[in-house]
């Protein structure tokens, strides 16, 4: 049997409720526990439980498989072998000296397993294993009000809040309880933090403390908790561990699977099974479209950072890659979906002033901010581009390249012809700018109605395409 879930979402304190109840209950069965964060670990409890049950290693063999042998006989009695925090494939699995070696199989006995990962959940359990999810709201405000010092009725409406902001997450709602009964924080004020700049969410979910119920030297702090896995994935899933990194970038909830890095195939699903199985990511019913925790997304922005400023910027310049290759090469239905994850990422990287990768993502934004009648907002992104400089006129030319393909009368191709007039306009390349509008003026009459402001506007555009051009001609012929 095994339970898995989140790293912090309480697999541990259930194991260990499980162990009181069965003392309780059943005071015939031995209670066994054995952490495997390391073969270290694993070794040093079949020590102690070599000691408790008085196994015999006359033999002198490796007293590991002693206690394995006791504990498949019948000699051993009824137990519970509890094995905490069994995470690693290759720790249980992996090398010539692998834990599954001495795990016990017996018809007297029960192993129960908990794991972040799913996959080590069946390959320990098979279809025997319970997904631990986040605790409902009454679960929660129990949890917060025995821990916090001084909680009255008075402070519900922004317990429910704090609650809902920390995901209602375990380990997060101890890590606030710690905070707030040393620093004598008021509720309000907690959320404030949470929700106020970068550095004080970052502080709050990196800080350190006191748990008496986790192990000697584990890392309490829920983002740091969370790393722990990231640098597991990073090492064992190298795709998965691109995934996170884009993930990081962008916003965390409603993502499409389409927007995902990678091509549509079997690898692209593994990465997104290992995150799913380690409960980073999470499905919407059925449908292609994913949520991650808040928590969770601050904690791959602290990762991330933690590597060091060329890792920070390699992983964001791949992330405005990624969206610029598939804002234009989509259809512009799905195009809506993206668009708050380009923003996102368009404002935490506005200090890359000379990425024409940058300004190709925002180019397209701003024609699909067009294309779904935002207009003030598309306006303030192709007026960037164009403020770039001469360097925007190869954005542009790109862009209208991109849509040869498409029908002449395709609204999305006579906007990009659009903006490449006016980008040529701005740089006094008036013939250039005239031949574009004449072509898209013969397609617009056939097509749209007199007053339309797309046609209205190419009216304007060819007008001060053929004056720049008369006034550039005639300073010609004077000189």
């Amino acid at each position: 049997l095994a339970v898995t879930g989140l790293g912090g979402i309480g697999k541990t304190q259930l194991a260990l409720q499980f162990a009181y109840l069965v003392k309780e209950k059943y005071s015939k069965y031995s209670v066994l526990w054995v952490p495997a964060l390391s073969n270290e670990t694993f070794t040093q409890a079949y020590i102690e439980i070599a000691k408790l049950l008085k196994v015999d290693n006359e033999k002198n063999e490796d007293l590991r498989l002693s206690v394995k042998r006791y504990l498949c006989s019948e000699a051993a009695g009824k137990w519970i072998l509890i094995v905490d925090n069994a995470d690693k494939m290759e720790v249980l699995f992996g090398s010539s000296d692998n834990l599954n070696m001495y795990l016990p199989r017996s018809n007297y006995g029960l192993t129960l397993f908990t794991t972040r990962s799913s996959e080590v959940a069946v390959a320990v359990a098979q279809h025997h294993f319970i997904e631990l999810k986040i605790m409902s709201l009454p679960e929660a405000m129990q949890l917060f009000s025995r821990l916090v010092q001084g909680v009255s009725l008075s402070d519900e409406a922004q317990m429910r809040k704090l609650l809902e902001e920390l995901s209602y997450l375990p380990l997060a709602i101890s890590q606030a309880a710690a905070y707030m009964n040393q620093n004598k924080t008021r509720i309000g004020k907690y959320l404030e933090f949470l929700k106020g700049t970068e550095r004080d969410l970052v502080g709050l979910i990196t800080r350190e403390f006191r748990d008496n119920t986790r192990y000697e030297g584990s890392k309490n702090a829920v983002a740091n908790t969370w790393i722990v896995s990231f640098e597991h994935i990073r090492q064992e899933h190298p795709s998965a561990a691109n995934m996170l990194y884009f993930l990081s970038c962008i916003e965390p909830k409603a993502i499409p699977q389409s927007i995902l890095p990678g091509m549509e195939t079997i690898e692209k699903e593994d990465a997104i099974g290992v995150l799913r199985g380690y409960a980073f990511l999470s499905r919407r019913g059925n449908s292609d479209i994913y949520d991650m925790h808040n928590l969770v997304h601050a904690a791959t922005r602290v990762w991330i950072r933690s590597r060091g400023p060329v890792q920070e910027e390699e992983v964001k310049m791949n992330a405005i890659q990624r969206l610029a290759t598939v804002f234009h090469s989509r259809d512009d239905g799905p195009r809506r979906e993206y668009l708050p994850h380009a923003k996102r990422l368009l404002k935490t990287t506005s200090q890359y002033t000379s990425s024409i990768e940058r300004y190709d993502l925002l180019f397209w934004v701003g024609i699909s901010l067009y294309l779904n009648r935002r207009y003030k907002e598309a306006l303030e992104s192709l007026e960037t581009v164009y403020k770039w400089g001469k360097d925007a006129i190869e954005i542009f030319e790109r862009g209208v390249a991109a849509m040869q393909m498409r029908p002449e009368h395709d609204m999305k191709r006579l906007i990009v012809e659009h903006c490449l007039a006016s980008a040529y306009l701005s740089t006094n390349r008036f013939r250039d700018a005239a031949k574009i509008m004449e072509r898209v003026s013969i397609v617009e009459a056939k097509t749209l109605e007199e007053h339309d402001p797309l046609r209205v506007n190419t009216e304007w555009l060819l007008r001060e395409a053929h004056i720049g051009e008369y006034l550039a001609q005639s300073e010609d012929s004077s000189k």
